[in-house]
């Protein structure tokens, strides 16, 4: 990690820039972060599974297991919307 100076301060560990554009529904968490992450690259790929995992750089299996972990259903992505 690069810091300036000797300390590490909160600015330096935040994933996500705080500005205004990302507004009150930015993720805020870890997991909120991926899971976003997770219907972006599905949405991109009009539900493709194996192609929404590749464009994360994630092994298939590992997106199967967060698609379950995080309730999301591939069928609504077939519908336009996303059902949790």
């Amino acid at each position: 990690m690069l810091v300036d100076g000797n300390q590490i301060d909160d600015d330096d560990l935040a994933l996500l820039p705080q500005t205004e554009a990302h507004g009150t529904d930015a993720p805020t968490t870890i997991t909120d972060i991926e899971r976003d992450a997770i219907e972006r690259a599905l949405a991109a790929t009009s539900g493709n599974r194996r192609h929404a995992a590749a464009r994360l750089g994630m092994p298939l299996r590992t997106f199967y297991d967060k698609l379950k972990r995080y309730g999301i259903s591939i069928v609504a992505w077939f519908v336009g919307t996303a059902v949790t």
